[in-house]
């Protein structure tokens, strides 16, 4: 099943660096002057407004989104080490692969923090598309929704204190999403083996023709609630004009953080 995707990463209007890090079909979004191919397709370098993007068709792939944490550069070199650490992985090698790879960047980043000192991190969402399915894995609070028809549903779960209250009955969803607790992170990539063991949250579905699959890093989340974005992809029939809707929609809410999503619609 033919699947077309538009990923988008942009700085925001607030912060001056970009510390998401994007995997589309299995090769990083890059910020270099020269274009890099993806699946075949050219993938445009930032522009003057900091936006990253790609778009394209492909049978299936390997997808991320990773927002790194630590300040400015090494926030993005988290986010990266996390992203190539899922490079080269064939999509239906992913559910077996993926948790060696997750260590052997969790180590990277771990040796990074004691190289400078500090503490530095990101988030994972990624996903594999195959075989008329998905499977995918996430560390920390970049999602991985699914919809179809009406109903958008999440297939991540957030890592997050606030996460952990809706789960002991403290806060509903609707208080979550203005608690404080909503940005605490309880799991993600930079954790020492002796401080925490990291378990990642998995999840598959089947797809069907009409499905859409979206990744993102919470700038868009953060400031778009989930009845927004079901509706923009509702609205919006192309999938460019649904990316960019969702693009628009964070900035519109202030874009506070770096915005990054991948859309795969089927």
């Amino acid at each position: 099943m033919e699947l077309c995707y538009e990923a988008r990463s942009h700085r925001g209007l607030v912060r001056t660096h970009n510390e998401d890090a994007v995997l589309v079909c299995g090769k990083l979004l890059s910020a270099d002057k020269e274009a890099v191919l993806v699946c075949g397709k050219q993938i445009s370098g930032a522009d003057g407004g900091g936006l990253l993007a790609a778009s394209g068709k492909a049978d299936g792939g390997v997808f991320a989104v990773c927002d790194g944490m630590g300040g400015e550069r090494f926030g993005g070199e988290a986010a990266a080490i996390a992203v190539s650490s899922l490079a080269g992985i064939a999509p239906r090698a992913l559910p077996l692969q993926a948790g060696a790879a997750i260590d052997r960047a969790n180590a990277a980043i771990c040796r990074l923090m004691e190289e400078r000192g500090a503490r530095i991190g990101t988030t994972l969402a990624a996903l594999s598309v195959c075989d008329g399915g998905c499977w995918c894995a996430n560390l920390g609070d970049s999602r991985v929704y699914h919809r179809r028809g009406e109903t958008l549903r999440r297939l991540s779960a957030d890592h997050t204190r606030a996460a952990q209250m809706i789960g002991a009955g403290i806060l509903s969803p609707e208080e979550a999403a203005r608690h404080p607790a909503r940005h605490q992170l309880t799991q993600h990539l930079g954790i020492f083996p002796e401080e925490f063991t990291l378990e990642p949250h998995t999840a598959e579905a089947a797809l069907l023709p009409g499905d859409d699959l979206l990744l993102c890093s919470d700038g868009l989340t953060d400031g778009v609630s989930d009845a927004a974005i079901a509706g923009c992809l509702l609205r919006e029939r192309l999938p460019r004009q649904a990316a960019d809707g969702l693009l628009s929609l964070a900035l519109a809410a202030g874009g506070r953080d770096n915005i990054s999503l991948i859309l795969l619609r089927f």
